[in-house]
């Protein structure tokens, strides 16, 4: 008998984590397989000395559930490495960006210097063709006496000395000519290359001022370009002050408690919305890369990760909760203290399910309404995240609950959409959950908690009270 339930307890365990080991890293792939191992080590000595049915099943249970959470260990990792290398490749490109940003302004300067050296060039010829036209005009002037000696005079001598003179002066107007030409090329050469350069210099300074851009909001303000435009995906917090460095709407927007923060910078079309910033409450989706600009940034005010890596976290903090404490049947001074509670799990609260009528626990991998009485695992942490929205926190696993569509679990660091519950007032004493992945109503269906409902019928009722 223990062999089998060895066996068919293996089989569950190994069908439930094998597909997932396809998409892990090698390394933590070889990690969890070795707890894994130890896990099914122990889990079958501990069933080759138990002694009753019930002590198997409940070394089977607990085995099971320390498997789930070298699954979800193994994932978390997987996923942390994934965007850790997603980052180092985004600061090697951008590192690689800026070395051929640097090479392309010393190519413009090398230019600008080639005009620069250009003009310089043109400004001699055109003095050294002043030069020769001075000349050129004394020597005409000296021509133009001669000429007149010699139709005084009328001596041989004094005509010849006027002719050289002459031939002189108009070997001099050809040289003027010749520098005259020379000068003008240069200097049309020169205003050629210098509005050139300066048209590259122009381009660079675009090109070098969107890659600021780029650079210092993905690695300096650890944020993202462009802003939230997809409806249903975030709530909207407001403007906020007029401000020229984006960090100070990162500070601006965790004094608002709002999820995320947003910067516009100076070049936006609009006076009225250069430098300033703007927030969102809560948002339930990833920054979706597509609307990306080079005007707008927006970050995650409790994260250290950027809004295109991760669905921003609301503020760790209880903000209100009157309408959850109407629900709970709390008194006005109950409300208060749910309200002004920074640790959630403080306020802990039973869950009794609507098929069973049973007490509702947190098993780690589920939760599932089957308890005669109230323990650890049957007390949820009730955190008020605003819109009429909570969320829950497993008593086991001290982690946030998840709709995941066929279940219920509680192992979330962090609050995103389908870890949002609204919450739905049936009266005496009774609520319905709403699920945040599928919008639809959850049901006690005994060997687990579903969101797939469409309407409120009996098992979709929860008794809520203070534990």
């Amino acid at each position: 008998m223990n062999s089998l339930y060895i066996i068919v307890f293996f089989l569950c365990v190994i069908g439930a984590v094998v597909g997932y080991f396809q998409f892990t890293l090698s390394s933590q792939k070889a990690k969890a397989e070795k707890d894994l191992k130890s896990i099914q080590d122990k889990a079958q000595a501990d069933l080759a000395a138990a002694k009753s049915e019930e002590e198997k099943r409940e070394i089977q249970r607990k085995a099971q559930i320390e498997s789930e959470r070298v699954k979800m260990r193994a994932q978390t990792e997987a996923e942390k490495a994934k965007i850790r290398a997603q980052t180092q490749a985004e600061k090697k490109a951008l590192t690689s960006r800026e070395a051929k940003i640097k090479a392309a302004e010393a190519a413009v300067n090398k230019r600008l210097r080639d005009a620069a050296s250009k003009v310089r060039n043109a400004k001699n010829l055109q003095n050294q063709a002043k030069r020769v036209k001075a000349d050129a005009d004394k020597k005409k002037r000296a021509a133009d006496a001669a000429m007149a000696r010699a139709v005084k005079t009328g001596k041989d001598n004094d005509k010849k000395l006027a002719a050289e003179k002459k031939r002189l002066a108009n070997d001099a107007q050809k040289k003027v000519k010749q520098a005259n030409a020379r000068a003008s090329a240069a200097r049309n050469s020169a205003k050629a290359e210098a509005k050139k350069a300066l048209a590259y210099k122009k381009l660079l300074n675009e090109r070098t001022k969107m890659a600021q851009t780029i650079i210092g909001t993905t690695l300096g303000e650890n944020a993202s370009l462009g802003y939230y435009k997809t409806r249903g995906t975030y709530t909207w917090g407001g403007e906020g002050p007029t401000r020229s460095n984006p960090k100070n709407c990162a500070k601006w927007a965790k004094t608002k408690g709002y999820a995320a923060w947003g910067f516009r910078n100076g070049d936006h079309p609009s006076k009225r919305y250069k430098n300033t910033c703007f927030g969102y409450k809560y948002v339930s989706s990833k920054l979706d890369r597509k609307h990306g600009d080079n005007i707008h940034m927006v970050g995650c005010t409790y994260s250290d990760l950027r809004p295109d890596q991760t669905v921003c976290p609301p503020r760790p903090s209880v903000r209100t909760a009157t309408k959850v404490a109407k629900v709970v049947g709390s008194a006005p001074k109950v409300a208060t203290a749910v309200a002004s509670a920074t640790k959630p799990a403080n306020r802990r609260y039973s869950l009794t399910g609507g098929k069973t009528g049973k007490y509702c626990a947190d098993e780690g991998n589920r939760i599932i309404c089957n308890r005669n009485s109230v323990g650890a695992w049957e007390r949820f942490g009730v955190k008020l995240l605003g819109g009429g929205k909570i969320a829950l926190i497993g008593g086991r696993s001290g982690k946030y609950c998840a709709d995941e569509g066929n279940r219920i679990i509680c192992n979330r660091n962090s609050v995103g959409g389908w870890e949002r519950f609204r919450v739905k007032e049936l009266g005496g004493g009774k609520i319905a959950l709403i699920g945040g992945k599928t919008g639809k109503y959850c049901a006690d269906e005994g060997n687990r908690i579903i969101c797939n409902r469409n309407a409120i019928g009996g098992w979709e009722k929860f008794t809520v009270k203070k534990a």
